[in-house]
C-alpha cells in the first residue's frame, strides 16, 4: 500500500486497513501500530494526517514536522488516530507511534548517499549543494532535458546550467556576480517540488531489481563491523 500526503483517498485506504486489522486483534488495549521508516520520508506528517482524518474534532499537528532529517529525536507517546466503539470506531480504539528516522548502517557506494541527500535523508550540508545539482542534471538529461528547457538548452555543463539559473532566477551577488551556491539551492529546491519533473532516481529495470535483490542477499558490512569480525576470528585462530 502507497501513502501519498496529498491524496485524502490514500489516508482513508490506511485507516481503513487500520480498522480491519483492530478487527482481527481484537485486543482490550486498543491496537498501536509504530511508524518506522528512513528519516525524513513523512513519518510525523502520516501521524499528523491519521489523526486528522481519523478522529473527530482533532485537527492540530501532534508531531513536529520539517523539511530535514532529525526533526524527531525520540519516540513520543501513543496518539489516538481511530476512536474506540463507543465514539464510533473500533475495539478500544487505534494509537499509533512516531519514531525518529532509521539510517542505514553502512551506505557502500557514493551514489547512493547523494540520491539519500537529494530527497534530504541525512543532514543538509553533508553534500554540497553543487554536487547534488550536477547528479540532478546528468539524471534530466537522461529522462528529458526539456525537463530545464526555460533555463537553458541540453548542457552536460553543470556550471552553464547554474549560470542561466543565476541569470533567470536572480541568484546575483553584489555587482552582478551569480550565486552558483543559491543557484545550485534553487535547483534542488525546484526538484523537491516536482517542478523539474516526477520521476525516480533508481535504476528500475529488471536487471537492476535483481542485482538489489543480490546485493540484499549479501549485504556490505561497516568497517566497525568488519574489525569487529576480525577480532572474533582472530581469537577463535588463537585459541
Amino acid at each position: 500500500m502507497f501513502w501519498d500526503k496529498n491524496r485524502a483517498s490514500s489516508t482513508a485506504s490506511l485507516l481503513k486497513r487500520l480498522k480491519e486489522t483492530a478487527y482481527e486483534v481484537d485486543s482490550i488495549t486498543g491496537l498501536c501500530a509504530l511508524i518506522v521508516g528512513m528519516p525524513n520520508v513523512g513519518k510525523s506528517t502520516l501521524l499528523n494526517a491519521l489523526r486528522s482524518t481519523g478522529t473527530t474534532g482533532r485537527t492540530t499537528k501532534v508531531a513536529k514536522t520539517g523539511d530535514q532529517a532529525g526533526v524527531t529525536r525520540k519516540i513520543g507517546t501513543s496518539v489516538r488516530v481511530i476512536e474506540s466503539e463507543e465514539r464510533g470506531g473500533v475495539g478500544a480504539g487505534v494509537y499509533v507511534l512516531d519514531s525518529p528516522g532509521v539510517f542505514v548502517p553502512y551506505v557502500e557506494d557514493g551514489e547512493t548517499m547523494i540520491k539519500i541527500s537529494l530527497v534530504q535523508g541525512i543532514k543538509k550540508g553533508l553534500i554540497a549543494d553543487e554536487i547534488l545539482a550536477d547528479y540532478l542534471l546528468y539524471k534530466m538529461n537522461l529522462w528529458d532535458p526539456y525537463l530545464y528547457h526555460r533555463y537553458c538548452s541540453p548542457t552536460n555543463d553543470i556550471h552553464e546550467f547554474l549560470l542561466a539559473v543565476a541569470k533567470r532566477d536572480g541568484k546575483l551577488k553584489a555587482g552582478g556576480v551569480p550565486d552558483m551556491g543559491e543557484s545550485a539551492a534553487r535547483v534542488l529546491s525546484e526538484w523537491r517540488k516536482g517542478k523539474l519533473g516526477r520521476y525516480v532516481l533508481d535504476d528500475l529495470s529488471d536487471e537492476a531489481l535483481q542485482r538489489h535483490e543480490l546485493m540484499a542477499s549479501s549485504p556490505p558490512v561497516s568497517l566497525n563491523q568488519g574489525k569487529k569480525a576480525w577480532k572474533e576470528q582472530r581469537k577463535e585462530t588463537n585459541a
